[in-house]
């Protein structure tokens, strides 16, 4: 999705009139929460974000939330991952 909206600032001109830089270069500063309701789900936001920009999250108290599964998720992530998750990239974004 983020290609497709590079190819629309280069290619329109009127794209370019709110936003000096291309998409893409606002969507690397994003941050993502690990916030999913399936294994599958988690593993693709780290194959397109990067592990580095992946914080953990539960959701919790949200009525909907499922915070045990939600770490049990990041828990199935390899070890270097889920410390990255769990605390590493928060620590990293935040200086601690």
């Amino acid at each position: 999705l983020v290609g497709r909206f590079d190819t629309a600032f280069e290619k329109m001109p009127p794209c370019r009139e709110i936003i000096s830089e291309r998409p893409s270069s606002y969507y690397n500063r994003l941050y993502f929460d690990s916030i999913s309701y399936t294994q599958e789900a988690l593993e693709l936001c780290l194959n397109v974000a990067g592990s580095e920009k992946l914080l953990y999250g539960s959701d919790y108290p949200h009525n909907v939330g499922d915070m045990e599964g939600c770490l049990s998720r990041v828990e199935a992530l390899p070890s270097n991952v889920q410390n990255a998750v769990k605390g590493g990239n928060a620590m990293k974004l935040f200086g601690l």
